[in-house]
């Protein structure tokens, strides 16, 4: 029996989320209440849990990718039993995105890149932006919507940088004084 793995339902106010990690693959055993995967909206980070003890059967949304309330995200199929797949077979052939086109140009790809929500994505791809030259303040020192907001004010208030000295003449050679 398959059953259905579907995004929560978000608030009124949260129009779509975005996939983070998938912590299991296609052919893994799952228990019931297991964290499947995180979904980040621009509030808050939500886990989806199993419905049920059995098999991950299917992924349908890959790592990155944006939902909406009620979408069915992937598959349990409650009376299968766990299958060994190689890691390269375990993308779902419905999950095309390779993670070049998973990820923002804007996000950083280094190693090191902070997680950004969807909401400061967008600032900082809309307002041409580098994420390492803002300071986070959010946990674990998270850039979020303020702290890229505050940078855009400050930005824009602060004064432009003074113009270089100009080089002063130089001190004209006395003359010899006149006698009269």
């Amino acid at each position: 029996m398959s059953i259905d793995v579907k995004v929560p339902v978000l608030a009124e106010s949260i129009a779509d989320a975005q996939l983070l990690e998938w912590k299991r693959q296609p052919g893994e055993a799952v228990k019931r209440d297991e964290i499947l995967i995180e979904i980040e909206t621009d509030k808050v980070v939500l886990e989806v849990p199993a419905p049920q003890d059995g098999v991950l059967q299917e992924i349908v949304k890959g790592n990155g990718e944006m939902v909406v309330s009620d979408e069915v995200i992937a598959r349990v199929d409650a009376n299968a039993a766990p299958v060994e797949i190689p890691q390269q077979a375990a993308v779902v052939d419905s999950v095309q995105s390779s993670p070049a086109e998973a990820a923002p140009a804007s996000t950083p790809t280094s190693e090191g890149a902070q997680r950004l929500s969807p909401a400061v994505r967008k600032l900082i791809t809309d307002h041409q932006l580098n994420p390492d030259a803002i300071t986070g303040t959010g946990k674990d020192g998270r850039i979020i919507k303020g702290d890229v907001i505050a940078y855009i004010d400050k930005q824009s208030t602060s004064p432009p940088p003074p113009p270089a000295p100009a080089l002063a003449p130089a001190p004209a050679t006395p003359a010899a004084p006149v006698k009269a």
